[in-house]
């Protein structure tokens, strides 16, 4: 039987028949006839057996090549023959080398064609700034001070999904087939495409107040949803419960254009407010000051201008030491 290269492939890989591997194991052993009989890779299992063979067609390879070459040196110019194992150990040679090619191609074809893994990235606003993004889908997000949001670095085909702490305005980039969701730890709010204010601090009131569009306003924690419309807005209550506002509070979506303006605040919340805006602390003194009330607005104002009004139409006093504000 003719050993071939494909012969040789499977002889290698342990696919050969017996009679194959027969034959194979001759035309070794005839190369070299003091050698020990080559056994096949699957009846002894040896590991090493596949490179005796390509040791034995290397040192034949080798033996014959330094032949011809001396015989040429001899006799003059003469063309050099290499015998038929030559010839067989070229050829196998180059179907091992393309054989191999495609084995590699094959398996660093999923690892190129496979998804990226998905990152989320975070975003942190401390007290005293404020900050916009544009998220992967075109989506403009402007966060209040004191704000944090966590989105992905793209959005998967059938949802486009952020969490929020804080507060931030969404103008979000319609698209029929992926809404656009926002969690916080109470609520999640829907929509395809409109532009809405969600505050969601730990110690206020989560609202969602819409200007264009609308929006589906659930609790995470009851079965309740309000579906919300441009000019309005919804607020989650205690134990689940969800409220509708009916207009929008002037002072909600001034934070935007760098306005504070108060409507009939407590000085307890405009406290807070002025920690965040400013990224200073605020403490109060006075226990009867905390009810206290003010209506106004501050555009782009320095703290000392917003403190000087605040304690004439208040009737306080206040200390700065520090970035620390003390009413009393």
């Amino acid at each position: 039987m003719e050993v071939t290269p494909e012969m040789l492939q499977k002889y290698h890989e342990g696919l050969c028949s017996p009679e194959e591997r027969d034959a194979v194991i001759a035309w070794l052993n005839e190369t070299t006839p003091s050698a020990t009989p080559h056994p096949s890779p699957t009846e002894d299992g040896d590991p090493d057996t596949g490179e005796r063979i390509w040791q034995r067609i290397r040192d034949n390879q080798g033996l014959q090549q330094h032949q011809s070459w001396e015989e040429s040196a001899t006799t003059g110019p003469r063309s050099i023959k290499f015998r038929p194992i030559i010839r067989v150990a070229a050829i196998f040679l180059a179907v091992l080398s393309v054989g191999t090619l495609l084995l590699f191609l094959k398996k660093n074809k999923n690892p190129v064609d496979a998804p990226a893994a998905q990152i989320t990235r975070t975003v942190e606003i401390p007290n005293g700034k404020k900050g916009q993004l544009t998220l992967p889908d075109g989506t403009v997000v402007y966060l209040n001070a004191g704000s944090t949001l966590r989105y992905p670095d793209r959005f998967p085909a059938d949802c486009r999904e952020v969490h929020l702490v804080g507060e931030a305005y969404f103008d979000v980039t319609a698209d029929s087939k992926r809404p656009f969701c926002i969690t916080t730890d109470q609520t999640v709010t829907e929509v395809l495409g409109t532009a809405f204010n969600l505050t969601a601090y730990p110690d206020e009131q989560q609202t969602v107040l819409v200007e264009q569009g609308s929006v589906r306003f659930a609790s995470l924690h009851a079965s309740k949803e309000l579906i919300v419309h441009a000019g309005r807005g919804a607020r989650y209550q205690t134990a689940g419960s969800l409220t509708s506002i009916d207009n929008i509070p002037t002072d909600r979506l001034a934070w935007k254009t760098n306005k504070l303006v108060f409507n009939n605040h407590r000085l307890a919340d405009i406290a807070k407010r002025i920690q965040r805006w400013y990224g200073v602390t605020v403490e109060i003194k006075r226990e009867e000051l905390n009810t206290m009330t003010f209506t106004g607005s501050f555009d782009n104002a320095a703290l000392k201008e917003l403190m000087d009004d605040l304690s004439f139409v208040m009737q306080f006093h206040y200390q700065i030491i520090n970035q620390h504000i003390t009413i009393y």
